[in-house]
This record gives structure tokens, sequence and C-alpha cells, in this order.
């Protein structure tokens, strides 16, 4: 038994294909392609079947240590704006989350921005997206960091 599939198709080729319409029998071709696509996939998931463990473990680490080295650069920023940051900022910071240091316009957030922009650069915009809030979390860890360290001094 066949199963009915609509599909759809850009205008451009839709005309194309309205001028060859009697040479294909559209059922045939759409079913063909498909029956290779599948076929394909189904080789390569066979190929990587017992790798893919191996694979999804690799990569996990890989992601772990670049997430922690975007959390170490973000603190160690977050530590040096600190050191020469107002008082006052600091105790403005100290209440932020990542998302409301990034939505703020005061000149801790002014900071920050110009921190996580140096860093990012050349970065594309996916990647840079990924490690954001790994940054932002660390900067801000640092912040507080310095903050324990002077607070009872002051």
């Amino acid at each position: 038994m066949s199963k009915r599939v609509t599909l759809s198709i850009p205008d451009a080729l839709y005309r194309k294909l309205e001028e060859w319409r009697d040479s294909f029998n559209l059922s045939r071709v759409f079913q063909d392609a498909l029956a290779e696509m599948i076929r394909r996939k189904e080789t390569l998931m066979e190929r990587f079947h017992e790798d893919l463990p191996q694979i999804i473990a690799r990569l996990r680490q890989e992601k772990r240590e670049a997430e922690g080295s975007w959390e170490k650069l973000g603190h160690d920023r977050g530590l040096l704006w600190a050191r020469s940051a107002h008082w006052l900022d600091l105790k403005k910071t100290l209440s932020c989350d990542a998302h409301s240091l990034l939505g703020d316009t005061s000149p801790f957030s002014d900071a920050f921005r110009k921190s996580l922009e140096e860093e990012t650069a050349g970065i594309d915009r996916e990647d840079r997206a990924d490690f954001a809030g790994t940054f932002t979390d660390g900067w801000l860890a640092g912040v507080r960091e310095f903050w324990t360290m002077v607070e009872d001094k002051l």
C-alpha cells in the first residue's frame, strides 16, 4: 500500500517542472531519491555505530575543556576589572546575574561587554553565543571572589 506525501518546492523550480512534467514520473523520482538518501544515512550510521559512544565521550570532554577555559578566562577578566572598579560599581555587580549584566547600561556593564567582545573577537557568532554565558558566569565569579577578599577590610 502507498501513502500520499505532499511536497513544497520553490516557485522557480515549479515553473521548470511544469515545462518538463510529462517527462517525469514524479512519484518514482521522489521514491528513488528518498530511498538513496535513507540508504546513505543507514550506511553512515552502521559505520559509526560501534565508535559512536567513544566519539560522543571525546566530544563531551572537549566541550567541558572549552567551557572550563571560557569560565577561567571570564574569571580572570572579572578579577582584573574588580581591581580598579569603583566601590559602587562593585556593589551593583554583586547583585547581578548574567542576564541582567548583559542588559544593564552602567559603566561596569560596559566594561564587562568590552571584555567579552575582546575575548570573542574573531570567533563566529554561534560559537560566541555558546560560550558567552560561561564567560559571564566566570566574570561574575571573579568579581565576587575579589569582593570577598576586600569586603571585611572596608
